[in-house]
């Protein structure tokens, strides 16, 4: 594994912030821009995370480090980094409290658990029928709304994936959704840079 360089980890998280910060979100697209933005941040600190549980040969990486042989620099999986290795890396509870405590997240995330249950959100589709799979999305924001970092981080990596891939459309219905995930990964991502900050200090 290659040493972690915090500061520069840290400056580029820092400047990426704050291009976030920038962004006009009165637009639409500079709705879409911030979260996309914002995501950028997280990948890097959960993709630091997993290479460092990957190293340490944690569980949650034993298929991937049995298969990845001599090329010790492949990069973990990354939805189990986003949704599961953060998690493990900075700590459930850490994560909760900084979620829960801050009212734009918890509300962005009260939007969110109320559009998948009322119906009007979903994010899952059956791969067999092509058709929704709002079971899967109601008991994810159910877990959620109860605490469950795992599950929000679940909600938050399917919207990405979702985006990414175009398999949601470009839409005014979507700026309160953007904006609630947007309101949680800003606190998501400073608890994880703090964590990793820690680490380095203690290395």
């Amino acid at each position: 594994m290659q040493e972690l360089n915090f500061v520069a980890l840290n400056k580029f998280c820092t400047a990426w912030l704050q291009k976030a910060e920038r962004v006009d979100i009165g637009p639409l697209e500079g709705v879409f821009d911030r979260f996309f933005t914002l995501w950028v941040v997280f990948n890097r600190l959960y993709e630091e995370a997993g290479r460092s549980l990957a190293h340490s040969r944690h569980h949650l990486y034993a298929v991937f480090v049995s298969k990845r042989g001599k090329k010790k620099f492949t990069p973990p999986p990354d939805r189990i980094s986003a949704t599961k290795g953060i998690v493990v890396f900075v700590g459930e509870d850490r994560l909760k409290v900084k979620i829960f405590s801050n009212d734009e997240a918890t509300i962005g995330l009260k939007y969110i658990h109320d559009s998948i249950l009322d119906g009007i959100l979903y994010l899952h589709e059956n791969y067999e029928t092509g058709k929704p799979a709002p079971e899967i999305d109601q008991d994810l924001a159910t877990k959620a709304i109860s605490g469950s970092v795992e599950s929000i981080l679940i909600l938050l990596y399917q919207v990405r994936c979702n985006l990414f891939h175009g398999q949601k459309s470009f839409t005014e219905s979507q700026r309160d959704l953007l904006n609630g995930m947007s309101a949680i990964l800003v606190q998501i991502i400073a608890c994880s840079m703090e964590a990793i900050g820690e680490r380095a200090t203690h290395a």
